[in-house]
């Protein structure tokens, strides 16, 4: 669901922003996860609910504020 460049995708910071501002514009919890590839670690997101191995954050809202669990 992130954007398409790759580089910025390798960005988990720049991602969890991407989610949130998801979460913050339709109200769904989303769940950042992390793929390896032969390229190195990439992050990407989607909504919460769907079975993850990886998954290195939850996006969610709560009273107004954002918070993160399952660091790695």
């Amino acid at each position: 669901m992130a954007c398409g460049n790759c580089n910025k995708r390798k960005d988990q910071a720049h991602i969890e922003e991407l989610a949130q501002k998801v979460a913050d514009g339709t109200g769904i919890e989303q769940q950042v996860f992390v793929e390896t590839t032969w390229d190195g670690d990439i992050y990407d997101f989607e909504q919460l609910g769907l079975e993850r191995d990886k998954v290195v954050k939850i996006v969610k809202l709560s009273q107004g504020k954002y918070f993160g669990m399952f660091e790695r």
